[in-house]
């Protein structure tokens, strides 16, 4: 899944009548890497006289991506979704069932590319981190994630509605840490809670529903 077959398949013809003895493996692994970076794994073996054993994966979407694209003044823009790999590279397809989501905040311009890197690695497993660790702090499902870009921060939606807000520009381990400790101290979730706020250094607010 997740992998263009058809322009795969071009490079490798040109394999087609060359010397299998001076056909080179790596030189023809390393092109591939190069035209398609969402290939993770590649094996290549030859299997003489003349034929080549060929096994391509791809690393498997960590996360459902939403965005929205800018249809012109006075109109709605569209929406859309797909995937993330591990990389930040979007993708068309993937597991169906996976609840998680990503919803980035800033309007595109088109559609994502197969294999654009539409948020950028560090940023994406940050994201992934603290959404684990906010689940283990909360005992709270986190369902959603919104990536606000310009601002650089990140709202965490847990699944009974609490919004989380922390700041990606600072660490995010102090201010989880933080939480931590007050809910130590303080019941915070005896009621509903509409949001908590972690981005101010030293502080946190918190809204009862």
């Amino acid at each position: 899944m997740n992998i263009r077959y058809e322009s795969v398949s071009g490079v490798l013809n040109y394999t087609k009548g060359q010397n299998m003895f001076l056909l080179s493996i790596p030189f023809l692994i390393e092109e591939l890497h190069i035209r398609f970076p969402e290939l993770k794994e590649i094996q290549i073996e030859k299997h003489y006289p003349y034929m080549l054993d060929v096994s391509l994966k791809t690393a498997p979407a960590v996360s459902k991506w939403k965005y929205s694209v800018g249809a012109g003044e006075g109109v709605p823009p569209v929406l859309g979704e797909g995937f993330v790999n591990e990389s930040g590279m979007f993708f068309p397809n993937g597991d169906a069932k996976m609840a998680f989501f990503i919803e980035e905040t800033v309007q595109r311009e088109k559609v994502p590319e197969f294999s654009e890197v539409v948020i950028a690695p560090e940023r994406l497993h940050d994201i992934l981190w603290a959404k684990s660790e906010l689940q283990g702090i909360t005992g709270q499902e986190i369902i959603s994630a919104q990536y606000l870009r310009r601002a650089q921060e990140v709202h965490f939606m847990a699944k009974n509605g609490t919004i989380f807000w922390l700041f990606m520009n600072a660490p995010l381990t102090d201010q989880l840490e933080k939480l931590k400790r007050v809910l130590l101290e303080v019941n915070i979730f005896a009621k509903k809670v509409e949001y908590i706020d972690l981005r101010i250094s030293g502080k946190l607010i918190y809204k009862p529903s």
